[in-house]
């Protein structure tokens, strides 16, 4: 059976592919732009599917847990992941051995998940509160990092010794980093242990 004309929308991707797999009917394409186009959005599918995020620290960690820490953190207790591989490794860099996890992450529509594109005042707010001991009931939390800069300067606006004006002009020029928090049993759901690697061992 033939199709000349065929939007390739995922959808369509999605469903071509499962009926190849399947058996249940062969389809030939023979326009050279509809197979390309099929492969780019099969790809693009495929990517939006799943992310890879990496964990940093002393030790592979195959089964994550909800990490209780004694110092409130910037989404509250969970186990912090990054899409940036290198930021994991300076995190695991802390260590003498030091090891990034890495993992698959498949997003759940039906969890609570809270999404900061970038610093903004809600961003600023929420970690005030996560770091005043402050809970919360979002399953995952994905935003910027601050870093050691910047974490300072939310200690000191915290503390009161700089205004949130002041803030903002002190973090205007800083490039925060990334992390998503995964705070409950279903979040750490989403995570598919893939591999890990030392990075030194003394």
């Amino acid at each position: 059976m033939r199709f000349k004309h065929v939007a390739f929308s995922i959808r369509n991707a999605v469903r071509v592919s499962l009926l190849f797999l399947c058996g249940e009917q062969v389809y030939r394409i023979n326009n050279r732009l509809n197979t390309i186009l099929f492969f780019v959005y099969f790809c693009r599918y495929i990517k939006f599917t799943y992310m890879e995020v990496y964990h940093g620290g002393f030790k592979t960690i195959s089964k994550p847990k909800i990490i209780k820490s004694r110092f409130s953190k910037d989404f509250g207790d969970g186990f912090y992941c990054t899409k940036l591989e290198k930021q994991a490794e300076r995190w695991a860099s802390r260590y003498d051995t030091a090891v990034v996890s890495v993992y698959e992450y498949t997003p759940n529509e039906t969890l609570n998940t809270l999404v900061f594109e970038a610093m903004t005042e809600d961003w600023l707010d929420f970690i005030v509160k996560c770091r005043s001991g402050e809970k919360h009931n979002y399953d995952i939390v994905i935003g910027a990092m601050a870093n050691d800069q910047i974490y300072n300067y939310i200690s000191d606006f915290i503390d009161g010794v700089i205004t949130r004006e002041q803030f903002w002009v002190l973090a205007k020029f800083k490039h925060p980093t990334h992390q998503v928090c995964f705070c409950s049993d279903n979040a750490l759901k989403t995570l598919q242990f893939t591999a890990s690697k030392i990075l030194n061992q003394l």
